[in-house]
């Protein structure tokens, strides 16, 4: 039985950050990564009439297989652990909007978080030694705060939070090495909202805004797994979101996709290749999205999913 949204794909709640509308389509997929061992990729996706699953592709057959079959819930952002065993992902198949992982060799569902009613728990991310897992809560005033749990006892201790109603933060990635933490803030104050990437040091708790664009906007960011670069999706000409590359150290920003009549969103970088999603989201034509692969820079592109 599908998860039943009516005849079309409906996009709309958690994925509205990225200025996406309801939408028509057949086929919406989302936030690929590519496994610890560059041999499959996971993401998400509306299909047909149903609500998000998770999906595996083995990067040397092209095979896809469907992860999660729950047709009542949203599936959602999926995460590898960096030791290739579990993926991560966001889901409300037990009520509100928690953190569950899948242990890949068995398909076995385990729940990792369990929020107070009415709060959400998603946004994962880990140190490149598994040993931290970064985690967001929304809270139903408005406020969001930000996680770290340790994976070794699963004690968990608040980085930042909300110093008041509507003052919330948005897709938070921890760094590889542990140090640093980025997140998106909403800059405007109306209705229409514009993001700016913010920088977290986790040891002196430092906030600052690193990308400082009054009329630009940043989506999804996320590190790269070597953590050399920051991922982002943007839109500069205040047109269609393109994705961007930016060095670390040198702060030097270049652009890495390409498509003249189509947006990007989510990406990962990792070992050289990249992965992103590319469609109609949120533009006035409707159409589908999907998966793609490219070389660091965005070029030589391989379309994956179809």
């Amino acid at each position: 039985m599908g998860k039943t949204l009516g005849p079309f794909i409906l996009l709309f709640v958690l994925v509205s950050l990225a200025g996406v509308k309801a939408q028509m389509a057949d086929q919406l997929d989302f936030a690929p990564r590519l496994s610890p061992d560059q041999s499959k990729v996971v993401y998400y996706s509306y299909r047909n009439d149903s609500l998000p699953d998770l999906y595996l592709m083995d990067l040397k057959t092209l095979k896809e297989t469907q992860l999660t079959f729950d047709y009542k819930a949203w599936d959602l952002n999926p995460k590898w652990a960096p030791n290739g065993k579990h993926i991560y992902f966001s889901s409300d198949r037990g009520g509100d909007m928690s953190i569950y992982r899948m242990v890949l060799k068995t398909m076995e569902i385990q729940r990792v978080t369990f929020p107070h009613k009415g709060y959400r728990h998603s946004e994962i991310s880990f140190t490149s030694d598994g040993k931290i897992m970064a985690y967001c809560e929304f809270q139903p005033n408005r406020k969001t705060a930000i996680y770290l749990r340790k994976l070794d006892s699963n004690r968990d201790t608040m980085l930042i939070r909300s110093a008041q109603s509507g003052d919330e933060f948005y897709k938070p990635v921890i760094h590889p090495d542990g140090n640093e933490l980025i997140f998106l803030k909403n800059m405007s104050n109306d209705s229409t909202p514009i993001f700016d990437v913010f920088s977290l040091d986790i040891f002196t708790e430092n906030v600052k805004n690193i990308t400082r664009t009054p009329n630009t906007n940043e989506r999804m960011p996320s590190w790269s797994s070597d953590g050399k670069y920051l991922m982002y999706s943007a839109n500069p000409d205040s047109n269609s979101f393109d994705l961007f590359k930016r060095e670390r150290d040198s702060r030097k920003m270049v652009q890495v996709s390409f498509f003249n009549d189509k947006q990007e969103l989510n990406s990962h970088l990792a070992h050289s290749i990249l992965l992103f999603d590319s469609g109609y989201y949120g533009m006035a034509q409707e159409g589908n999205t999907y998966i793609y692969m490219a070389d660091i820079n965005g070029r030589n592109v391989w379309q994956l999913t179809k």
